[in-house]
């Protein structure tokens, strides 16, 4: 990801995790005889380590809250073959594959330090015909390939955890820098663009949206491709529909 879009990201999470530790310390120290009042400087050290950590971490705390399990590629045929025709195409690499025993239709692209990862839900494996499964297949390739995957993974990992109601302003802001308004329309548009057959994704989003996208136990919706759960910032899904149809 660039450093420009992580940039806002660090700085949220940086402030959002030293300030209450800062605070706290000050507060300690002001009321409990013999701590000296310096121990508040170690929250300039002890917030800006919590941040790298959980970055370096970020795939692996984003995997384990989609709630998946480590899947062979290989053994899911269809979504295999298509994953190796279109990573020539967005010159995305071989991801790995996790899969969520749930039958909503979604899938999620997560990626970091261990590379990346399509999550997908059983759903959707098994109810996707083939060209709808290009077209969710291609948008994944290519959130990985454009970074924005790396984005919407750093960003959960680091902000979704950051409770605090007066950070909240923060927290939005460093959302919407590391996450513009337009990514799913614009993701859309290039995953079509990379099919043989444009109307699928509409389709399968049609399709999605009467049977249901909400993977339970998952709270980290900016990495799923389709809404799962109250994320804001997204593109209504009925938006990214009625878009999509105008490429019929």
């Amino acid at each position: 990801m660039p450093a420009d879009r992580r940039r806002p990201l660090l700085l949220a999470a940086t402030v959002a995790l030293t300030l209450p530790i800062l605070v706290v310390a000050i507060v300690l120290a002001a009321v409990v005889p013999g701590i000296p009042w310096w121990i508040g400087l170690l929250a300039v050290v002890i917030g800006p380590v919590l941040v790298w950590l959980r970055l370096r971490k970020a795939d692996r705390i984003v995997l384990a809250e989609c709630g998946g399990a480590d899947a062979e590629l290989e053994n899911e045929a269809r979504l295999a073959n298509l994953v190796e025709e279109l990573s020539l195409r967005t010159g995305a690499a071989t991801p790995s594959l996790s899969v969520v025993p749930t039958s909503a239709i979604n899938a999620a692209a997560v990626s970091g330090v261990a590379g990346d990862t399509i999550v997908a839900t059983r759903g959707l494996l098994e109810s996707a015909d083939r060209m709808e499964l290009e077209a969710v297949t291609a948008e994944l390739l290519v959130r990985f390939r454009d970074g924005d995957a790396l984005a919407a993974t750093e960003a959960e990992a680091l902000l979704g955890w950051l409770w605090i109601p007066m950070l909240a302003p923060l927290t939005r802001w460093a959302r919407g820098r590391v996450l513009p308004s337009g990514l799913d329309l614009r993701s859309d548009a290039a995953a079509v663009g990379l099919t043989r057959y444009p109307p699928a994704l509409e389709a399968l989003m049609r399709r999605a949206a009467s049977t249901g996208t909400t993977v339970e136990q998952s709270d980290v919706g900016a990495v799923w491709l389709l809404p799962s759960g109250g994320q804001t910032g997204r593109t209504p899904l009925d938006v990214r529909i009625d878009v999509l149809a105008e490429f019929s």
